[in-house]
């Protein structure tokens, strides 16, 4: 029971703090759902403590996986894809990895299933993506994991996102 408890917690307030980063570098869209999912998590902890009937939990679980996959998809559209958010849509592989702890096969292969088709679609539009906004600051990209390189080539300079 601690186990699952603190891991809530814990995942509540690290998401807390990456709320409060985004709303620091006036990235207001990615704050606010990043808020929500920091509250559906602490809001989840309590109710795991409340009734940890199996049924409860399950929906508990299956309630912050749809919430943690709002999140992802509206944080990567919001920084403008994979070059500007620093993949953030990859943390889905931590909620499908602790989602399977508690969720049935068939709903694991489902939200597993989603989360691929998402990133190819993506991956597909994330020249479109990039080009729709300016990237965030430079700290705050690096704080999420993009290593930006300027490198020069024949025919100019060109800037390579990794």
């Amino acid at each position: 029971m601690r186990l699952v408890l603190f891991t809530l917690l814990g995942a509540a307030a690290s998401t807390a703090g990456f709320a409060v980063l985004f709303f620091f570098f006036v990235e207001a869209v990615a704050g606010w759902s990043t808020l929500v999912l920091a509250t559906v998590l602490a809001l989840a902890s309590v109710w795991y403590v409340l009734g940890r009937s199996p049924g409860k939990v399950v929906t508990a679980v299956t309630l912050v996986t749809v919430i943690a996959a709002t999140n992802h998809i509206t944080v990567h559209l919001a920084l403008g894809g994979y070059a500007n958010s620093g993949a953030y849509l990859m943390w889905g592989i931590a909620i499908i990895l602790t989602s399977s702890l508690t969720l049935s096969r068939r709903a694991i292969i489902g939200a597993t299933s989603f989360y691929l088709t998402v990133a190819v679609i993506f991956g597909f539009l994330e020249e479109s993506l990039a080009a729709s906004r300016a990237a965030p600051d430079p700290t705050l990209s690096t704080i999420l994991f993009v290593r930006r390189e300027h490198r020069s080539s024949a025919s100019g300079p060109r800037e390579t996102w990794f």
